[in-house]
């Protein structure tokens, strides 16, 4: 039988998870339109990076993987993220030819590899 408690928390972890996604969105965003230098292009690939981010630890922190998974998987798309984001900010602003942006979705689909198949096999707790 479940903890009540564990779900609770599990349930506060993850709405801590989206808060701070949509503050790094809102930021990110009217960062965009202050600075000119900051183009829509770059701008909205590291919207994208935010909200698949958030999207990934949201689903690691309220899956019911193992407590060590539950811990270190967010910790991996959080550093992963990072990398994304401050990659997505230096792109060449076009879609053509971008490796940067080639980059950015290899490393986006390892993502959802691991996720997908920590989630397969490890059994909850």
């Amino acid at each position: 039988m479940e903890n009540p408690d564990f779900n609770k928390d599990k349930r506060r972890t993850g709405m801590l998870v989206l808060v701070a996604g949509a503050i790094f969105l809102a930021v990110n965003s009217a960062m965009g339109m202050l600075l000119s230098a900051y183009g829509l292009f770059n701008v909205c690939l590291t919207d994208a990076i935010i909200v698949l981010t958030t999207a990934l630890i949201f689903i690691s922190v309220r899956s019911r993987l193992k407590t060590a998974f539950r811990i270190s998987l967010p910790l991996v798309f959080s550093l992963f993220g990072s990398v994304q984001f401050a990659a997505g900010i230096f792109s060449p602003a076009k879609a053509e030819d971008n490796f940067v942006l080639a980059g950015i979705l290899v490393t986006i689909v390892a993502e959802v590899i691991i996720l997908l198949v920590t989630l397969h096999f490890t059994k909850p707790d």
